[in-house]
């Protein structure tokens, strides 16, 4: 990353700072039974950004001040795993401590675990990845209620969202101001 791409960032971190306004598509597991959801032995855990092979890092965007989940790491509130297949990274997702969220989605849940973001690589899209990262971060989650939220647009992380079982809370527009005034409205609930 060169230092202009860099500075470019930390700028449209502050303005996400000073007000930022997005759309989400929120789902909900409240209750699993964690016999229908299982762990995959080839999904690698990083539990430290140290851990983390530096070549992925960067594919990542882990810097400071860029990507919030670099902190979220560093601090145990998140950690990342990884579908690695011939020393290549084909996806990703994160399993996030409440703490972080609390504040955006409170009015949801007092407590829980954020699952997400998660990514696949576009040529091994379709082929059940994402639902394999979903079923394993479900069986390893510790706290309930599960909460994932997707752009609205974004059909197929839905399909694969609701094809492991999360039930559909609704369409949120959130605003927040300063990271401290923070309002949510419905704009669907189908």
């Amino acid at each position: 990353m060169s230092f202009v791409s860099y500075l470019f960032s930390v700028f449209i971190n502050i303005q996400k700072f000073v007000f930022s306004s997005s759309e989400y598509e929120i789902f909900v597991l409240k209750s699993v039974n964690l016999i229908t959801f299982r762990t995959y032995p080839d999904i690698v855990q990083y539990n430290s950004l140290e851990d983390i092979p530096s070549d992925f890092r960067r594919i990542l965007k882990l810097f400071p001040f860029i990507n919030p989940l670099y902190f979220r790491i560093k601090s145990r509130q998140a950690f990342l795993l990884c579908l690695i297949e011939k020393n290549e990274l084909v996806a990703y997702g994160y399993i996030q401590s409440w703490y972080a969220f609390n504040k955006k989605f409170g009015w949801l849940t007092k407590n829980g675990t954020m699952l997400g973001p998660y990514w696949t690589s576009e040529k091994m899209r379709g082929k059940g990845i994402y639902g394999r990262l979903l079923n394993h971060s479900i069986a390893i989650s510790k706290n309930l209620p599960l909460v994932i939220y997707t752009n609205p647009q974004n059909l197929s992380s839905k399909r694969g969202i609701e094809k492991t079982g999360f039930n559909f809370v609704g369409i949120y527009r959130i605003r927040i101001l300063f990271r401290i005034l923070q309002w949510h409205k419905r704009i669907n609930s189908n």
